[in-house]
């Protein structure tokens, strides 16, 4: 009986997505050095919209993503297959990720509160999410990357 409760727990817990949180400030941001997540990317305000746009290869702006509400802080994963970045579609700022090949996206997690950066770690599982207080969010985001297949 103890043997089912506990796999029964396990089967639970590896459905939850965690969020790892730090309340105090951090001393180092661990979205310092990536810079280069956003470098080309831009989020474009039109009448009724925001587009996320990105630089490809032939040096043109595309829009990869349009919203009919506010998008920030778009960051392109090290593998360039991705993107990340903060929405208020459902009411509040939530974290989602977009698979840039097909435009396909997963929301990610509600956020406490809107961000003031955000980045992929080096293996693009986690998304670092830092805000305003110092507090720094670590969101594992290996079931979404798994929901977005490529072409």
């Amino acid at each position: 009986m103890a043997s089912r409760s506990l796999k029964a727990l396990f089967a639970l817990l590896a459905s939850i997505q965690f969020a790892c949180s730090s309340s105090a400030a951090t001393a180092e941001d661990p979205c310092a050095n990536a810079s280069s997540q956003s470098q080309n990317l831009r989020v474009e305000k039109e009448k009724n919209a925001s587009v996320i746009e990105i630089l490809d290869k032939s040096a043109r702006w595309r829009a990869v993503l349009r919203s009919p509400v506010e998008i920030n802080l778009p960051r392109q994963s090290p593998d360039s297959n991705f993107l990340a970045y903060v929405s208020s579609e459902r009411g509040s700022p939530w974290l989602y990720l977009l698979r840039i090949s097909t435009g396909a996206k997963e929301p990610v997690s509600s956020l406490e509160s809107q961000p003031i950066n955000l980045c992929f770690d080096s293996t693009a599982s986690v998304m670092h999410v830092v805000f305003s207080s110092g507090a720094v969010s670590d969101y594992d985001i290996a079931s979404q990357l798994r929901l977005l297949p490529g072409r």
